[in-house]
């Protein structure tokens, strides 16, 4: 898992950078949630995948269209990480 840990690492800095120096509901901050997410996922950690896909899609949906396709990824993403958890919304 050595090449996962090193990919969760550099994405949390990333997140920290981002949330630094951009306002809170930036869509790039999504972008990173949405890629951790994808990370969470192929680690099998869905509870941790999840979370993150759900704080993606919240920003995406204040801040983008509803037919953007990051938004849809995350929406179809947060359906994906539901049918393995067995969490109804």
């Amino acid at each position: 898992m050595g090449n996962s840990d090193e990919a969760l690492t550099a994405f949390k800095e990333a997140l920290r950078m981002r949330q630094a120096l951009l306002a809170p509901n930036h869509p790039y901050i999504a972008r990173t949630y949405f890629q951790m997410g994808l990370l969470f996922e192929e680690c099998k950690d869905y509870d941790a995948a999840l979370e993150c896909a759900r704080k993606a899609l919240n920003i995406q949906e204040l801040k983008l269209p509803s037919n953007h396709n990051e938004l849809i990824l995350s929406s179809e993403l947060v359906g994906s990480l539901l049918s393995k958890t067995n969490v109804a919304m």
